[in-house]
């Protein structure tokens, strides 16, 4: 039982949950996942049109014995819930029906749970101490690390014209800091045990509970009292706390209980909210501190029925400190303009961390705000208060200020609203790169937004799996209207697609501010060694971003081999199931750029030179932003029982040992009582050595664990820093028995046949196919060329093929870059072409004798009064110049430089900037302060004297 606890990350206790494996709907093809469902149930759609009589020929044609519990025609037009008999399981009954063309769609019924909160400290119910709302350096943060609450109060702080439902455990509605909160649904609040107001419900004064069918959302748990607190405690009565709105309505839908809840419980909480919206009540929202339950398609049609009825879904993000765009986390990661999700931050303005390796969720393209979640006092049952912290307690902090922007302006729509919420939070230098708006919510700004324009991209994700058909969407928005639509460019291929907002194809809601459009992804290489090609997406705004298309390659590289497995007795590590043991290497272990004394190795597959890895059982994508150093031959959800475990020895005698860890017959824990289906892999490391075997003996598990044969619910790959990942599969069954992949950082040899250039140095190439092999995290822009030059050619960029030069079509083409050098050292001179206008590169106009015709044939000469020069023009006026034709970096070559200290030892690898004393380059300390000023990166170790260069024209 504690394994399941565990596992979901929950402290309410699971009983009769079953596991599955299915490929999503949405995201990512290859994802698998294996979430809690209710046994022996099933969630079938039917086509629109299909007669009754023909929905009860389809379930008996699959089995007699199957009988429909439950329709939800209401939310989902054609969803039912379905009884199967004993003999038929749930996997195999809906692979039945997705036969059947009558179906649109058959999955399991999965069971949520509490965005997980933790309970921190009892506290005296004090305004004081509710830093969320008012930031004062109370709790010994940052002051004004809020939302702004009582800014937002001198506006506005009756909203009790407006309606908030709560879907969690349900609310304490005779809290008396919440009863005067509560929304009643009057003519049913007499207990009489009839339906008075004809709703179908009897006697749902504050609501109804979907866990226990009946009409009292009582909470049993304080979950969703706390989450009522935040949102609308009520304001100014001299006790207690005080929510986001003073005023309010909240109703409550209890839908989960000690057993977590289903997904038909929360599609019948929808339902509930839904009907009463349509019978006039002012719902504006729902809180949905709740999640950990498997892509559901009938879920995502009843929120989608809820954005047609004018309704906000507001989810929390999860609290596994995990990148859900990597790893969706649902309900919060559902693409869905209605739809907003939440992160959690402390009271240092920061991602929230609840300690124990539990942090906020994020997501670059998936997580939208961020909202205080830590430490957050509220309400709880039978009158009490208690601090709880979580992504749960960040949500209700948007629904409140969701709540306020309704009630400043009744005529605001929910894209009012949303778009409100997106673009008035204050940027926070922790949430850049971490979430869409890279904003922490403020609710003053919302309220008085004037003239704040914001762009943000929400697809594609930040990595694609597969090719085919994406979707490329933005929000572009000025306070609450839509700021108009765009077109991207896609490079490589020069793909130009029109973003639109006309609710049309893969833009789901007209006139909301998101402008969506297609892309045709090109198939990324497959087999276990080829890794993605990074795109740049260009708008027509100015911003810019990229999509990685397949796996990620940081400074490992991999080649498949036979396989080459060490025999070893070894000894048993005798881990326990979610545990690690920590070892002394027999030798220092390389690893990357670094040396090692000691690892710590998971029964999951897993070892770590620097973090904790014990309770890794649910494996993700690399990189993982959450650790730094992770080596992963098959990190999966593996159980160790006695000698099925985890061996370790050392071959060899030094200088040449070998340090061999192997997994020996374990199995998956969905199988654990399954002695044969186990899985025997090893990982060796080399004394003196950078480089790395894994070892592939046996990769099926078979029987019912067949999900998870060569890899299918595991991640194959090493990870040498947080940032610098090399994947090999991700839940995707590529592996093979008898099996081996070698890794090292040794760059792929390649030929520069039709190359500008070659540039040696010891760590890689710049090859003609425009790949870096580079054994690190260099970027540049590759110069290639579509046909043969010669030195002294005038070159061009190719209009027709991207990061491509071609002889110049006419000698006065504003395409002119350059010509082919002959100097050695040099590879491309510039050249210019200029008329009475000052020129971009030059920043003043040419003599007028030379108005017209200029061509400057430019080298690079020296560095002089702290600034690089070519022939007396700056780099930095050149990178103006250079920055719509190449948008990335151009590579120029490699130039011999002086170096100081000033900024300490100089390493390759290091970007510079020009020093003080003139001629002479020194390390940049960091890239965002040197912006417009690298000259280069270190190609050789500079520590003083000189050393050489790679030049680098920067945006």
């Amino acid at each position: 039982m504690a394994r399941f606890l565990r596992k979901l990350a929950v402290t309410a206790v699971i009983f009769g949950v079953g596991f599955i494996s299915i490929a999503t709907a949405q995201g990512p093809k290859d994802l698998v996942e294996q979430a809690p469902f209710v046994p022996g149930e099933v969630l079938v759609r039917f086509k629109p049109g299909v007669a009754v009589t023909a929905q009860m020929q389809a379930h008996a044609g699959i089995s007699p014995g199957i009988r429909v519990l439950e329709r939800f025609d209401g939310i989902v037009l054609g969803l039912q819930r379905v009884q199967l008999p004993s003999n038929l399981e749930v996997f195999a009954a809906i692979r039945l029906y997705q036969r059947n063309p009558d179906v649109l769609y058959a999955e399991p019924n999965y069971i949520w749970q509490k965005a997980q909160q933790v309970l921190v400290t009892p506290g005296d119910p004090s305004f004081d101490q509710l830093w969320g709302l008012h930031n004062i350096g109370q709790t010994f943060g940052i002051p004004d690390a809020d939302i702004d609450a009582p800014e937002a109060w001198d506006i506005v702080t009756d909203s009790s014209s407006v309606v908030i439902a709560v879907i969690d455990t349900g609310v304490d509605y005779n809290h008396f800091d919440l009863t005067d909160n509560m929304w009643r649904n009057t003519l049913d609040c007499n207990a009489n045990g009839v339906d008075d107001d004809g709703n179908g419900f009897i006697d749902d004064c504050y609501g109804i509970d979907t866990f226990n069918n009946d009409s009292d959302p009582m909470d049993e748990d304080d979950h969703g009292t706390h989450v009522a607190g935040t949102i609308g405690a009520r304001g100014n009565n001299g006790v207690g706390v005080v929510g986001v709105n003073w005023q309010i309505q909240m109703m409550a839908c209890r839908f989960l209980g000690p057993t977590g809840g289903s997904t038909t419980g929360a599609i019948n909480c929808l339902n509930y909210v839904g009907l009463m919206k349509d019978r006039g009540v002012n719902v504006i929202a729902t809180n949905n501190s709740w999640g950990g339950g498997g892509f559901s398609q009938s879920l995502l049609d009843a929120i989608r029925t809820h954005m047609n009825k004018g309704i906000l879904f507001i989810a929390a993000a999860g609290n596994s400190n995990q990148d859900n765009d990597a790893t969706p986390f649902y309900p919060a990661s559902y693409y869905m303009p209605n739809a907003i999700s939440v992160a959690a931050t402390d009271h240092n303005d920061v991602l929230a961390d609840f300690g124990g390796g539990s942090g906020s969720h994020y997501g670059r393209r998936t997580v939208h705000v961020g909202a205080p979640g830590k430490n957050i006092l509220s309400t709880v049952r039978n009158n009490n208060y208690a601090s709880f912290q979580g992504t749960s307690m960040a949500a209700p902090h948007v629904t409140g200020l969701a709540a306020l922007l309704k009630a400043h302006n009744p005529s605001r729509d929910w894209i009012a609203i949303r778009n409100l919420i997106f673009a008035t939070g204050d940027i926070k230098a922790s949430l850049q790169n971490r979430i869409v708006t890279d904003r922490r919510v403020n609710a003053h700004q919302a309220l008085t937004c004037s003239n704040i324009p914001f762009f943000g991209v929400l697809r594609p994700l930040t990595r694609i799996s597969s090719g085919g058909p994406t979707t490329v969407s933005v929000i572009n928005i000025n306070c609450a209207t839509p700021a108009g639509a765009l077109t991207v460019t896609i490079n490589p291929g020069g793909t130009v697609i029109n973003l639109e907002d006309n609710g049309i194809g893969p833009d789901l809601a007209a006139n909301d501010g998101i402008y969506s459009g297609t892309w045709n992804v090109p198939a990324p290489p497959s087999g276990l060694c080829n890794f993605g090609t990074t795109y740049t997406l260009n708008f027509s705004n100015g911003a810019s971003t990229t999509a990685l298309v397949g796996k990620p390659k940081g400074s490992y590289g991999c080649t498949t081999l036979a396989l080459s497995w060490r025999t070893i007795t070894g000894t048993n590590l005798n881990i326990l199931d979610e545990g690690q043991q920590i070892i002394t290497t027999p030798f220092p272990v390389q690893f990357g750029t670094n040396s090692y004394g000691s690892m710590r190795i998971s029964d999951n597959g897993l070892i770590s030179f620097t973090n904790d890895i014990t309770g890794t059982w649910s494996n993700q994508q690399l990189p993982n932003a959450a650790r730094i150093t992770l080596i992963a031959p098959f990190w999966d959800d593996l159980y160790p029982s006695g000698s099925s475990n985890v061996y370790w020895a050392v071959l060899g005698s030094a200088p040449s040992r070998e340090l061999v860890i192997e997994w020996r017959d374990m199995r998956h824990w969905v199988c654990s009582a399954d002695a044969a289906a186990t899985v025997r892999f090893q990982v060796v490391f080399f004394e003196n050595s950078n480089q790395i075997l894994f070892n592939y003996l046996d990769t099926v598990f078979g029987g019912s664990c067949s999900f998870g044969d060569f890899g299918g619910s595991a991640t194959i790959g090493v990870q040498a820093s947080s940032s610098d990942a090399s994947q090999n599969s991700f839940n995707t069954q590529m592996l093979t028995d008898n099996s081996a992949v070698h890794w090292s950082t040794a760059p792929p040899s390649c030929t520069n046949t039709d190359a500008i250039f070659r540039v040696e140095r010891a760590t890689g190439n710049a090859c003609a196919d425009g790949s870096w092999n580079a054994g690190g995290a260099d970027v540049a822009e590759f110069i290639s060329t579509t046909e043969v030059l010669q030195p002294g050619d005038l070159v061009e960029i190719d209009p027709q093929n991207p990061k491509h030069y071609r002889r110049t079509q006419k000698p006065y083409s504003t395409l002119v870059a350059g010509v082919i050098s002959t100097r050695p050292g040099l590879i491309l001179g510039l050249k210019l072409s200029a008329g009475a206008d000052p020129h971009p590169a030059f920043g003043h106009p040419l003599p007028s004798r030379e108005r017209d015709r200029v061509e400057l044939n430019l080298s690079l000469t020296r560095l002089d009064e702290g600034t690089m020069l070519l022939s007396g023009v700056s780099i930095s006026k050149l990178a103006a110049q250079m920055q719509s034709e190449r948008p990335l970096l151009a590579l120029l070559g490699r130039v011999p430089v002086k170096a100081t200290t000033e900024n300490g030892p100089i390493r390759p690898g290091d970007l510079l900037i020009s020093s003080s004393k003139p001629g002479y380059a020194m390390r940049c300390e960091s890239a965002q302060k040197c912006e417009g000023t690298i000259v280069g990166k270190a190609l050789e170790a500079l520590d003083a004297g000189e050393g050489v260069i790679l030049l680098l024209l920067m945006r």
